[in-house]
């Protein structure tokens, strides 16, 4: 059966450590450009969008496929 939910803690290896580092990072200055840019509902949406988009990314690099070597 799948962990999904991910119910087990999964040991992120130092290399992927500092990939989720980065990737937040950069969602980050994209999210705190794009609050300069005028503000409306397609702008809300493509905020949540991004959000979603950093979510989906940490999660992949922290899956446990990816991290088998993890201390």
């Amino acid at each position: 059966m799948s962990d999904v939910m991910r119910a087990k803690y999964t040991p992120v290896t130092e290399a992927n450590k500092t990939l989720m580092k980065g990737v937040k990072a950069s969602f980050n200055d994209l999210h705190e450009y794009l609050l300069t840019c005028p503000q409306g509902r397609c702008m809300s949406i493509a905020l949540t969008n991004l959000e979603q988009a950093s979510m989906w990314a940490v999660k992949e690099i922290s899956a446990e496929e990816h991290n088998a070597t993890a201390p």
